[in-house]
């Protein structure tokens, strides 16, 4: 068992109350009326897909009950960063492509069952086109039409078990409640975003389930694979999928699926007591605000900082991470490996980014260095870092190495955690982020797309073909201030890391203590933030392969998540100013709004403009005007389509190998539950 393939179902703890199952427990940034879900405290929580802000969030935890009939386990999804897709023929409506994102749940009694007999399938589709089924919700983040939908019943839920190889019937289990929540992060952003979370409480018992003709025990060790899969919205869509365990291959439609071998099942484990330390906890990279943005970064030499600065300077530079350990033992010899890559969309796969010469040692600290159980910012930092100023052409740029990290100083970070003592568990063994912050009214950077570590191109192509999906949210500082009761930590930390934006090393520690105080809860402080605006700006990145996934009944081709994210989060004062941005450069068109596509050569990449703006009068979203209208029917690939009329077609295609290179679910993260300038903008996400 590892963090990669094991889910901890702790009890939840008891100081808090249970979960309510009405689809809702993470706010996504907004700020709202609503208290803070505790029912989670002492569960499971595992992030999928890009680094910094994830698209994806699991969370789960067990509800024990002295009547065995009555315990449940609870499986909580959140998906973020989806798009409706516009009608081409009415361009006042959407197509439905939205309502075909999916969860596939499928449970194994036991882990170590070889009987089909003890597998169950959940498919659950949450929303319609314009989110969770019902009238329009309620208000959000400073009174903005978030049209937040609670408690909603899903579009469909549907529920199967074996009726022997590659072949699934309807099951009626009782006892399952399945509720769903829908939002508009991001209105009047020139963004449309659609996000949405799914709640499922099961029992734990073939009895609580109506009996074992329709449902199954679960024991303490049980086998347990979910994808969750969202339509991109490009031509009739396209599937981006989000997998567990971590690494497993993508998951075709389980319309010829054989219920064992075709299911590379993990493990959810029951703890009888603690949660056990080999599958819960461990070490990972401190997350707090006072550590910059995910506890790696630049300080200068000698500094006793705990907030990892943001960019490489010309001298002066030790590079650092800073861990903690919730496990229940000391972890021995751990290590960190750093390496480095341009700002945008590197390879998804760590081997193609490189540790910049001169930055030793190798691995830090030689020898490895002790992380004592409940120890917390422990520091891990590299030689004191030179850069050459005497060789030319570093990275074949004809620059010495510092005059190309001074015109570069924004690198994307990857930091990678190994220990040379057996038996260490890692919580998180790898995190990657960008080192840009920031302070101007108007950005304009260069991010850099690899197309290297992937498979050839479909279809003998020269070049990969990457779908780019702009989104944009925006939350006022000062409501922030006015509501601190109702806000989560991971909101409080975000815009923390924003409000520091452009400190030095010398006062980032002061700064932070000031962004994490007031945003906390100062409030007769906070007047200084009244006109403050925090902007999180993400373009998510896909690339096109040759497979395919039948999703809602639909066969969709199937997109690359690995290749990860890029984006910023902006500080502007000026709440009612426009935000706007703009991409050009080479092989580069739109689709609509927010939506392009890229063409990178293969083992090669291609470089991109990019502008962020804000001004009272200035245009609003997306203004990428001057790029080339792209038609999908030249990008999408054509997969036949169709809709079976039942689970069990019989003439369906064969199964492709449902593995894209490098890897389908990017990054995971496992876990138990200043003086603002005119515009500061910290450029998070590699």
């Amino acid at each position: 068992m590892s963090d990669q393939d094991t889910l901890v179902f702790a009890d939840r703890d008891m100081l808090f109350p249970a979960p309510v199952i009405d689809g809702f427990f993470d706010r996504d940034f907004m700020i709202t009326n609503e208290p803070v879900e505790t029912g989670y405290v002492g569960g499971s929580l595992m992030t999928l897909g890009a680094s910094g802000i994830p698209p994806v969030i699991f969370q789960g935890v067990r509800l024990a009950d002295a009547n065995p009939n009555s315990d449940r386990l609870i499986f909580a999804f959140l998906c973020r960063f989806s798009q409706p897709i516009p009608d081409p023929m009415n361009p006042m409506s959407f197509l439905n492509t939205i309502g075909d994102d999916e969860i596939v749940i499928a449970l194994k009694s036991s882990f170590v069952s070889g009987s089909e007999a003890d597998v169950r399938l959940i498919v659950i589709n949450p929303v319609g086109t314009g989110g969770a089924l019902g009238a329009a919700g309620s208000a959000g983040s400073a009174g903005a039409a978030n049209d937040i939908r609670n408690n909603r019943t899903p579009r469909q839920a549907l529920f199967y078990k074996s009726d022997g190889p590659e072949s699934w019937i309807p099951a009626s289990p009782t006892g399952i409640d399945v509720k769903v929540r829908s939002w508009n992060p991001s209105p009047g952003m020139g963004a449309d975003e659609l996000a949405w979370s799914v709640e499922v409480s099961v029992p734990r018992t073939a009895a609580g389930g109506g009996g074992a003709a329709n449902w199954i025990d679960i024991q303490n060790d049980f086998g347990l694979y979910f994808a969750l899969t969202k339509i991109v919205g490009v031509g009739g869509g396209m599937a981006s999928q989000y997998v567990f365990p971590i690494g497993s291959g993508s998951f075709p439609g389980f319309y010829d699926t054989n219920p064992l071998s075709d299911f590379p099942f993990g493990h959810g484990i029951v703890p009888m007591g603690a949660a056990p330390a080999s599958a819960a906890r461990g070490v990972y990279f401190m997350p707090n605000t006072l550590n910059g943005w995910q506890g790696i970064g630049q300080r200068a030499v000698g500094s006793s900082s705990l907030s990892p600065g943001h960019q490489i300077q010309a001298t002066n530079n030790e590079i650092v991470a800073l861990l903690g350990n919730d496990g229940t033992a000391s972890a021995g010899q751990v290590q960190i490996d750093f390496a480095m890559a341009h700002w945008g969309l590197p390879s998804g796969n760590p081997n193609f980014w490189t540790r910049p010469e001169g930055l030793l040692p190798v691995k830090i600290p030689v020898g490895g260095q002790t992380v004592a159980n409940a120890a917390t910012n422990v520091v891990f930092k590299s030689d004191p870092w030179t850069l050459d100023n005497m060789t030319l052409n570093y990275k074949g740029s004809g620059k010495t190495q510092r005059k190309f990290f001074e015109d570069n100083p924004h690198q994307c970070m990857w930091a990678q955690a190994t220990a040379l003592t057996t038996g260490v568990n890692f919580k998180q063994a790898s995190v990657r982020r960008n080192m840009d912050f920031i302070g101007l009214s108007d950005v304009e950077r260069d991010a850099v797309v690899s197309g290297e570590g992937y498979d050839d191109p479909p279809n003998g192509k020269a070049d990969h073909d990457f779908i780019l999906q702009t989104f944009c949210r925006k939350v006022i500082v000062q409501e922030v201030v006015k509501n601190v009761e109702n806000v989560e930590d991971d909101t409080k930390q975000l815009l923390g890391a924003a409000l520091q934006a452009g400190r030095t090393d010398d006062t980032s520690d002061n700064v932070a203590t000031m962004a994490a105080s007031h945003v906390a809860g100062r409030r007769g402080g906070g007047t200084q933030f009244k006109d403050s605006v925090v902007y999180i700006w993400i373009t998510m990145g896909y690339r096109i392969t040759d497979l395919s996934v039948i999703v809602a009944g639909k066969k969709y081709p199937l997109l690359d998540n690995g290749c990860g994210s890029f984006g910023f989060v902006a500080h502007h004062t000026g709440v009612a100013d426009n935000l706007s941005w703009s991409f050009s450069g080479p092989g580069l068109g739109r689709f609509s709004s927010g939506v392009y596509g890229l063409k990178v050569p293969h083992k090669g990449a291609t470089t991109i403009g990019l502008r962020l703006s804000a001004e009272p009068d200035g245009p609003m979203g997306d203004s990428s005007k001057e790029l080339p209208k792209l038609d999908p029917k030249e990008w999408v690939p054509d997969v036949g389509g169709g809709r079976p009329d039942n689970p069990n077609p019989g003439d369906s295609d064969p199964k492709p190998d449902p593995t894209p290179k490098p890897g389908i679910c990017g990054l995971i993260a496992l876990g138990i539950v200043g003086v603002p300038l005119a515009f500061a903008a910290t450029q998070l996400f590699a």
